[in-house]
Order: structure tokens, then sequence, then C-alpha cells
């Protein structure tokens, strides 16, 4: 996950780097664990970030495509259309909590692979994370997915 830190005059300094890695996790609850942290240091900073708005590129199609919905998940008890239980409840309900404290206007671009040099380093800082992981997905459960799938 990338953020970039504006300078006074508005414009957007260096990208700042988070990249902890997780044990016994999926791919899934990281790209929405980085999104939720990237909202979290956004409501953070507060007004010492000087911005109104806030872009979040990501190549989660996960992310991407299910940001928008969260709350409706939420009226709908955390169950699909078809009834089913959605993935990584706790995450969601962590999302839309944090999203309500961040002040600016956020939206959330969805991008198609790896171009550019910033997202080249994201995925290199995401992969080296994965190989090192210093953290452990407390609300992970081995196997709950799968077992969900096989319905």
């Amino acid at each position: 996950m990338h953020c970039k830190i504006p300078e006074s005059s508005g414009r957007l300094d260096e990208p700042l780097l988070f990249s902890p890695g997780f044990l016994e996790s999926t791919i899934n609850r990281m790209e929405l664990a980085a999104c939720r942290h990237a909202f979290e240091w956004v409501a953070e900073q507060g007004n010492s970030l000087d911005v109104q708005r806030v872009q979040i590129f990501a190549d989660s199609l996960y992310v991407f495509e299910n940001h928008k919905h969260a709350t409706t998940l939420r009226k709908q008890k955390w169950c699909n259309r078809d009834g089913r239980p959605v993935e990584n409840p706790d995450l969601w309900k962590s999302f839309i909590r944090i999203s309500a404290n961040v002040l600016e206007r956020v939206d959330i671009f969805g991008v198609k692979g790896k171009k550019s040099p910033i997202l080249k380093a994201v995925d290199k800082a995401a992969k080296a994370a994965g190989r090192a992981p210093t953290k452990v997905d407390r609300e992970f459960a081995v196997g709950r997915l799968a077992s969900q799938s096989s319905r």
C-alpha cells in the first residue's frame, strides 16, 4: 500500500510505503486491510494534510468492486444476494467505521496491473512483506473460506 504526503502547497510529495507482512491470511484480506489502513492514516492526519480530496488506486478487483456496497452488505446482515455470508465482514465493518472518520473526499479507482513505477514498488514491497511476515491476522479463520465456496 502506498500513501502520498502533500506539501504545504497542496502538491503531492514522495510516497510512503506501509508494508507489514501477516501470517495466515488471504490476498483479499490484505488488499482490504491496506485500503482500510490508508483511510485510517488519512483520518489520523486530520487537517494537517491540507487537502480536500484523497485518491486511492487499487489493483484489487475485490476492493474496487465491493467498497461501494459495504454499507448495503451491513444492512443485509453481512450476507450477499444469495444469502451466503460475505468474506471478511470484520474488515468491512472496520472499513466502514474508519472511512466515516475521514473528513476529506476519498475516491477509490481500479487500475489494471502494475505498470507505473509506484505500483511496481508497492507490488515489490508487498511480495517482500509476504516472504517475511511479522504479524498475525487474528481474525482469519483457516479453512473457513473454502467451506463457504464449496456450497
